[in-house]
């Protein structure tokens, strides 16, 4: 299994990363190639098809054939942001060829050969991969810290500005990371709503009185904006610091009608659930009830 696992890398890093972003507009319209009638080579020859509609029927056929160069074959692709339209009954969306390729290829991740196929492309994504692909940024959100990844996300994160890292990087909790997330903290604009995101996984007190500021500013100025993510950060203390600041805000805004304030606060504190937020939780359900 490790050569096929090691043949199947060697073979992804032989096309160049432009490649597939580089090919020329569709030419063949889908359904004109008869896939039921091509032989596994000839399938195997389509997912090099310079249509990307065409690439992506070739390799769902194969993957329907169960066929062992699946798995190498989207790993060629993890570079691959051409764009398709999938229907899903009613629903049409885009998705890029790679992305297409991974979700056709997932239910296969989940066999006994699926768990190290996983982690191969897992690790490709993350060094190889394109930083648009979809399947990408969701690695980055929902991984779980792994200390052989650490230097690849703080490089993706402090380096290379990969907002999707933050989280990744969050996870890790690491004290030398601290000054990095309070320079986000200082920012505006996305990375300030990227770094609220990803510090409900890093909650550290030296952290508190910069979201104390932020909070500050967005009354001083009248805008409200990235509200939510600062109070599921603030509500993920859970600690009576926490507890004191949210109550604080609530009192400062119970007046106001349609105060988006409670609304953030309310969001909050049900998404997490601790009984510690019941009593607040509770009044500002009573607030706003009122209020409509």
């Amino acid at each position: 299994m490790k050569k096929i696992l090691y043949a199947a890398i060697l073979l992804s890093l032989a096309k160049p990363a432009s490649s597939f972003a580089q090919l020329k507009p569709p030419s063949v319209v889908s359904g004109s190639i008869d896939m039921a009638g091509a032989s596994d080579e000839q399938l195997i020859g389509y997912t090099n098809h310079h249509d990307a509609r065409v690439r992506v029927d070739a390799f769902s056929a194969l993957v329907e054939k169960s066929h062992p160069a699946c798995f190498s074959i989207s790993l060629t692709h993890l570079n691959d942001i051409a764009e398709i339209d999938v229907k899903d009954g009613c629903f049409a969306e885009t998705v890029m060829v790679g992305d297409a390729m991974i979700d056709k290829y997932a239910p296969y991740l989940k066999t006994t050969n699926g768990i190290e196929e996983k982690q191969v492309r897992d690790s490709m994504l993350l060094y190889t991969g394109a930083a648009t692909l979809r399947s990408r940024s969701q690695l980055l959100q929902t991984m779980q810290p792994q200390e052989s990844y650490y230097k690849r996300i703080r490089s993706l994160a402090v380096d290379e500005g990969d907002k999707n890292a933050l989280v990744a990087l969050a996870k890790y909790r690491k004290v030398e990371d601290k000054a990095f997330f309070i320079s986000k903290l200082r920012a505006d604009g996305t990375d300030l709503g990227h770094a609220l995101f990803a510090l409900s996984h890093f909650t550290d007190a030296d952290f508190m009185p910069h979201l104390e500021r932020i909070y500050k500013r967005s009354r001083k100025t009248k805008r409200a904006s990235y509200l939510s993510e600062l109070f599921r950060t603030i509500a993920a203390y859970g600690n009576d610091q926490s507890l004191a600041f949210l109550e604080k805000v609530y009192e400062q805004h119970k007046r106001r009608t349609q105060s988006p304030y409670l609304a953030a606060i309310l969001t909050a504190t049900e998404e997490r659930r601790d009984p510690l937020y019941a009593g607040l939780e509770t009044q500002v359900k009573k607030t706003i009830s009122k209020r409509l």
